[in-house]
């Protein structure tokens, strides 16, 4: 019986190696990029959510015609009633945790008008540091 596919030739080992290395390079290159973006939209969520979290804080200030005490740590932001700073969790009105923001430790207040003691707190994110502005 005669071979019909004698003639036909494949990719050689060497052909197949460079194919598979290059397409691999790109899917790193392509993962690489992907994974740096998604952390820096999680980054942009954190500080809108922060925005929010301090108009919150300067809104119930105002209606409860109340001073609060806010404590900010590493990771979390706690609101209490002011003067219970050293008191148990009894009296956190509100705590937040963030994941992708780190804070340097600090603790104001905010007056029964809303007001707050501080004009900005220092924060780092994605190996940068950066203020976040209380008063607009």
């Amino acid at each position: 019986m005669i071979s019909i596919y004698k003639n036909v030739r494949g990719f050689s080992l060497i052909e197949l190696l460079i194919v598979m290395s290059i397409s691999l390079s790109l899917v790193a290159l392509v993962a690489g990029l992907t994974i740096d973006s998604s952390q820096k939209y999680k980054v942009k969520a954190e500080k809108l959510a922060l925005q929010s979290l301090f108009r919150k804080i300067s809104s119930f200030a105002f209606i409860s015609e109340s001073n609060l005490a806010i404590e900010v740590t590493r990771n979390k932001i706690t609101l209490k009633r002011n003067g219970d700073l050293q008191e148990g969790s009894k009296s956190i009105i509100l705590q937040e945790d963030f994941d992708s923001i780190q804070f340097e430790p600090v603790t104001f207040s905010v007056n029964q008008l809303g007001v707050f003691q501080l004009k900005a707190i220092t924060y780092s994110a994605l190996s940068k540091k950066a203020t976040f502005l209380l008063v607009k």
